[in-house]
């Protein structure tokens, strides 16, 4: 007798990945960005455009067009760019509540500093469950949030669909850097046939 199986219908992708380590001209930079700023969040939303993290934009554009090819698998002619990305940084006791991106295809966040053991980033379910089952024990098919540990250089990217949040930082703890971003498209999408074509 064959084995029952179990199929992801409809998954929603994330994909997790590592980028080799800023140099310390680069580290130095983002230091000194951080004294200048009053608040967690740069005012530079286009950090990426910026000469000295080139290196740092190719490598999460190699990223990106992995997602893509392996995803999305678009037809050819449609090109994916990302449009803003930001330095974030969560100190004591902070955090950055659940939330997604609009007006955008694909986000990603690139951890500059991060600890293993208390950084991560948690997703959420954003269609409930009409009848709600308690499990016993969670799995990624019953569970209505899941949480990713991350490190320094990781590189997550999901849906911009998708909510998320970060929780806090504790009390002894204060070294998370993030460089989160958006990513869109330039090219041709859906079709005359369907009546959605969609020229950008």
């Amino acid at each position: 007798m064959k084995e029952d199986n179990i199929i992801s219908l409809f998954p929603t992708p994330i994909q997790t990945s590592y980028l080799k380590p800023l140099s310390i001209k680069q580290l130095n930079k983002i230091k000194k960005i951080r004294k200048l700023e009053e608040n967690s969040k740069d005012k530079n939303s286009y950090v990426l455009e910026e000469k000295i993290f080139k290196d740092l934009k190719k490598q999460i554009n190699q990223k990106i067009n992995k997602y893509v090819e392996t995803i999305l698998q678009p037809k050819k002619g449609l090109d994916f760019y990302i449009t803003q990305s930001w330095f974030t940084w969560t100190g004591k006791n902070q955090y950055h509540y659940t939330h997604s991106h609009p007006n955008s295809i694909i986000s990603g966040v690139y951890y500059v500093e991060a600890d293993p053991t208390v950084d991560k980033i948690s997703f959420t379910k954003t269609i409930p469950d009409q009848i709600k089952i308690y499990p016993e024990k969670f799995n990624i098919f019953n569970s209505d949030t899941w949480w990713l540990s991350v490190k320094t250089n990781s590189l997550i990217i999901f849906p911009s669909s998708l909510y998320h949040k970060v929780g806090d930082v504790p009390e002894t703890y204060n070294k998370r850097i993030s460089l989160p971003f958006n990513v869109f498209a330039k090219g041709e999408l859906g079709s005359n046939t369907t009546l959605t074509k969609l020229i950008l």
